[in-house]
């Protein structure tokens, strides 16, 4: 099966340019490369050993939008969403994409995700336990990983920072929701993906570097939108008065300096 690999871009020509090369080197033309343009400092590739589709959006409409963009002129049965601040650092997602092409049961799947260059720090949050009032009472936003011996690990929800997906389940569920313009937005197909009866988690046989919080940098600016898309999950998925009483139950985290 084919795969797209869809990196939106937005103000980080460095990043995507180092995001674009490593797939260039550890998976070559066996990948559909394609690049969204949603911000005033548009990518531009450099080389022709492989082939870079550019979409050109003028305008930043929200990072589920973009993808959705991508994944409307991809070519691939496999989509595979990667944020820009990432780097592949071996053939082993060539392992995933076989993984995920078997498996009609499993919806979507994020490799291991490192933190650092030399794959010896796992990002402490790639997955993650669905947002409910007893999680936010307790704390308990991420879940245990325990990789060993297992191949794949069931998880309610993994981030959109390296997610694969085979296209069919994908245009099945709607794609992302474009009402949600940063953050959650794969909360949000985790979480619809399940109600419709497929699995979701990682698949630990493939990694990934992911250099977190690297697009926005500013803390006041990620706290505003992912308040504002946290406010509409919940009440698509639970309804007013549970997203009213989350928001009271979250109040206290306005005079903390991270979320």
């Amino acid at each position: 099966m084919k795969t797209s690999v869809i990196v939106v871009h937005h103000n980080t020509p460095k990043l995507t340019t180092n995001c674009v090369a490593s797939l260039r080197r550890h998976l070559g033309s066996a990948v559909e490369i394609i690049v969204v343009n949603n911000g005033r400092d548009a990518y531009r590739p450099a080389g022709k050993e492989v082939p870079i589709k550019i979409i050109e959006l003028g305008e930043n409409i929200g990072y589920g939008a973009s993808n959705n963009r991508g994944a409307e002129i991809a070519k691939g049965d496999i989509l595979w969403f990667l944020n820009p601040d990432t780097r592949v650092v071996d053939g082993s997602m060539d392992k995933l994409l076989r993984f995920i092409s078997s498996r009609n049961d499993v919806a979507a799947v994020s490799p291991l995700l490192y933190n650092d260059g030399q794959c010896r720090h796992l990002q402490p949050d790639f997955i993650a336990r669905r947002q409910t009032i007893g999680n936010l009472l307790l704390r308990r936003a991420q879940s245990k990983l325990n990789i060993d011996g297992q191949e794949f690990i069931n998880a309610d929800v993994i981030v959109g920072a390296s997610m694969v997906m085979r296209r069919e389940v994908f245009e099945e569920l709607g794609g992302f929701d474009e009402k949600i313009f940063m953050y959650l937005e794969d909360d949000d197909l985790c979480y619809r993906a399940q109600k419709a009866g497929y699995r979701v988690g990682v698949y630990t046989k493939a990694r990934v570097v992911h250099l977190q919080g690297q697009s926005i940098k500013s803390n006041k600016k990620r706290k505003r939108l992912y308040y504002e898309s946290q406010n509409y999950f919940w009440r698509k998925h639970y309804g007013v008065a549970m997203m009213w009483l989350m928001r009271v139950l979250r109040w206290p985290l306005k005079f903390i300096k991270t979320i």
